[in-house]
């Protein structure tokens, strides 16, 4: 109990172990999108290994949702801590999300040629891209028009089950959401798939991908625990599961 105080009151402190995994993950990701442009020259055996860097997306997703769970217990004090949350949300990621997806578009109306994906010039897609909302695009694969916002989709998602969590104080849940392991996997259909099996592969990515449902179930028995490394007094660079304050 107090490590987690100690960590919650001091906003000064750092993880030095954090900053370490973000560059672990930051550097595999560089690595799998390297690979597309040296698979040529490699061996299959060092092709597959740098395929494995896209697992950095999912610790960079692990690492977001345990800095989110720190920084949040002051928003449980507070009667509209959601909403705080929320408008501090939107207004890191929609803006800037937004114009970049807007100057895609033009391009794909104006310049396709310019661009390696084309897109999918649907209305209905596009909307969806900039609501956050995941859909097949003209290679039937789940990225939206601003092709590297397809992480976004999932940010947001969390975004709003935190955020909904905060509004019914549910502590144990944002235990839940923050140290989920996700499991993040391109779901695509057949080239030639009929709207009706790209339905059904929409369907499926939804539900097993996107809303985590193989886990969904460990939120009703998982006990109000925070996981926290306990890092700070020295005494070991393992996690130490703590409970949380009485404030949440």
């Amino acid at each position: 109990m107090d490590n987690y105080n100690a960590i919650t009151t001091a906003p000064k402190n750092k993880f030095e172990t954090i900053q370490l995994f973000r560059f672990i993950a930051a550097l595999t990701v560089i690595i799998f999108h390297s690979s597309k442009y040296t698979a040529e020259r490699l061996t299959p055996g060092f092709t597959e290994y740098h395929q494995g860097g896209a697992n950095g997306v999912s610790l960079f997703f692990v690492i977001s949702g345990f800095v989110m769970i720190l920084s949040s217990e002051n928003l449980f004090k507070k009667k509209d801590g959601w909403k705080t949350f929320s408008l501090k949300r939107m207004i890191r990621i929609v803006p800037i999300y937004w114009i970049f997806t807007t100057y895609k578009v033009l391009i794909l109306v104006f310049a396709a040629s310019l661009v390696t994906h084309t897109g999918k010039m649907d209305l209905a897609f596009i909307l969806k891209s900039y609501f956050f909302i995941p859909a097949l695009n003209a290679q039937n694969s789940f990225f939206p028009t601003y092709n590297v916002g397809w992480t976004l989709n999932f940010e947001m998602f969390f975004y709003l089950l935190f955020a909904i969590a905060l509004f019914l104080k549910l502590g144990s849940v944002l235990s839940y959401l923050s140290y989920a392991s996700v499991d993040i996997e391109n779901v695509s259909s057949n080239d030639d798939a009929t709207e009706k099996e790209e339905k059904k592969v929409e369907t499926e990515y939804f539900a097993q991908d996107f809303l985590m449902i193989d886990n969904a179930v460990s939120v009703f028995e998982m006990p109000a625990k925070v996981v926290i490394p306990n890092h700070f007094n020295k005494l070991s660079y393992f996690p130490e599961v703590l409970t949380p304050p009485p404030s949440i």
